[in-house]
């Protein structure tokens, strides 16, 4: 028999679930105004399967009345095309060199009525019954309806009657459900309430996210179509740190023995690297994130290194999130560099031996202008650091999960962090 705290996490994760569902399909209704979540219920025949849209290309919402979908993959154009015009959404893409162009036309009046009775449908089909029965009437309260309804006024009758406000009515209901549907997930929103109860949050975060390729294997589809569902998973951890007021969040995205891996992945990932500074540059700078890149930058290609320059001028200043981008990064290396920092300084006489200690040593970290990570999550259930901060995190916490990188979500990070304010720091010391 199943302990009541496991129950109790089934329960959290299948409501979970259901609160996802149920906003994918509100946000599949078109309203006229352009949102990448138009596109999300649409699947596409790709390698011998059907795959969300999603996992095959990147959307975007450039103007208000103008959808852009980027393939990953130049031979899945047509595909992509007939599977958008195939979704019952009145949308004709057309494509103009690599970016297929979807323009929002107008809503009709009978296709917004067709969308209302949809969504009227729907609501109802999903609405809870009452918790507590109705009270039976009694026979003179029942006597006393149908005497009342016989003497109605016209009037009242025809005001009933009309279908105008038959739909009034349900536009209202539904208005009111959906108002309530436009939060965020409401279990991410309760955990967030009880982190922000329940102790101080990490002043610096780490996370080494893996998964990708596995993601991408357990769907027959190509690795480089792992790393670019990851980018999903980055806007979410960006946004829950914000909400939760993480000062520092520092992700390894490429580690220098990744250059080892065959040439076209790595080309793949640094088209990924340009393509997410393109896209989160704006929104970053607008919500007060500072990005910086740590690692040896040296090999990046004139496209990248670009880009890279590009978002830290862009974002500089901000005051919300340091965000940093581990590429091409080695914890041993990052030491090495360190103490050669010093041994030089200390050969030209600006620094006497005896005074090279921790915290000289930590001045010379691509970190020192942070403080050492509070806790650090490792996705994919790997139990390794995987040459990552190796100096910085001796005190951390360490928190691993089985869920791979492009299915964590704000929801995963929050439980995290409720996990490491349940943690006893000691740091050496003895508990009181």
């Amino acid at each position: 028999m199943s302990s009541i705290p496991e129950l109790t996490k089934h329960g959290r994760e299948l409501m979970h679930k259901a609160v996802e569902n149920t906003k994918r399909e509100f946000s599949s209704i078109r309203s006229g105004k352009a949102s990448v979540s138009l596109l999300d219920l649409v699947r596409v025949e790709a390698y011998g399967s059907s795959v969300q849209l999603t996992q095959v290309a990147m959307v975007a919402a450039p103007e208000p009345r103008l959808l852009t979908v980027q393939p990953f993959d130049k031979g899945l154009t047509q595909s992509i095309e007939k599977a958008i015009r195939d979704a019952d959404l009145g949308l004709n893409p057309a494509s103009q060199g690599n970016l297929i162009r979807v323009p929002l036309p107008a809503l009709s009046e009978e296709r917004r009525k067709t969308w209302l009775r949809w969504s009227t449908s729907w609501a109802r089909k999903v609405a809870l019954p009452s918790a507590t029965p109705a009270p039976k009437r009694s026979r003179k309260s029942r006597s006393w309806r149908r005497s009342r309804k016989t003497t109605r006024s016209a009037p009242r009758k025809r005001f009933r009657s009309t279908p105008t406000s038959t739909s009034n009515r349900s536009r209202g209901s539904f208005t009111r459900k959906r108002r309530r549907s436009w939060k965020s997930d409401r279990m991410s929103n309760d955990l967030l309430q009880q982190l922000r109860v329940h102790g101080a949050v990490p002043a610096h975060l780490a996370i080494i996210m893996d998964g990708n390729g596995r993601w991408a294997k357990g769907r027959a589809l190509p690795r480089p179509l792992g790393h670019h569902a990851g980018m999903k998973a980055v806007r979410e951890v960006v946004e829950g740190c914000l909400e939760a007021g993480v000062g520092v969040l520092t992700l390894f995205a490429f580690s220098q023995d990744n250059w080892k891996r065959p040439a076209s992945e790595i080309e793949a990932l640094m088209k990924l690297l340009e393509e997410y500074i393109a896209r989160e540059a704006n929104e970053l700078r607008t919500q007060g994130v500072s990005v910086r890149i740590l690692g040896h930058l040296d090999p990046l290609g004139p496209g990248a290194r670009r880009a890279v320059d590009r978002i830290i001028a862009e974002t500089a200043g901000g005051q919300s999130l340091a965000l940093n981008l581990c590429i091409s990064y080695s914890a041993r290396a990052e030491i090495a560099r360190a103490a050669r920092l010093l041994a030089e300084s200390a050969a030209a006489g600006r620094l006497d031996p005896g005074d090279i200690d921790e915290e000289a040593v930590g001045r010379m970290l691509y970190t020192a202008e942070w403080p050492d990570p509070d806790l650090l999550i490792r996705t994919s259930g790997e139990m390794r650091i995987s040459n990552f901060l190796l100096w910085q995190l001796a005190y951390a916490e360490l928190y691993v999960t089985p869920v791979l990188w492009p299915d964590f979500t704000r929801h995963h990070l929050f439980e995290a962090i409720l996990e490491f304010q349940r943690r006893d720091r000691r740091f050496g010391r003895v508990s009181v």
